[in-house]
């Protein structure tokens, strides 16, 4: 689970990065993750096999999965964690964009 406790401090080290980035407004997060998370989680996209659908435009070629019953629990837990207020709020803080 992301560490949602140390995010505030977080977003007010990142809002000057953003505010000071070039070309555009972004930071680079590292290690938001716990690193045995993180692992989970790309053994659970490794082993998600069903659901998958691939887009071909001429701008873009991905695959896609949206079909929560077809993926791991490792993925389900870090789609929470992503999903959830304190996340929403952090990247808010980090921005100044309200959601």
């Amino acid at each position: 689970m992301i560490a949602f406790d140390q995010l505030p401090a977080l977003a007010r080290k990142l809002r000057p990065e953003w505010e000071n980035a070039t070309p555009f407004s972004h930071v680079v997060i590292d290690n938001f993750l716990p690193k045995e998370q993180a692992e989970r989680a790309s053994q659970g996209f490794e082993s998600t096999t069903d659901g998958w659908v691939f887009h071909n435009h001429y701008n873009e070629r991905k695959y896609c999965h949206s079909k929560k019953a077809h993926m791991s629990p490792a993925i389900l837990e870090l789609f929470s964690d992503l999903e959830s207020p304190q996340w929403v709020k952090f990247l808010e803080e980090i921005s100044g964009i309200k959601v």
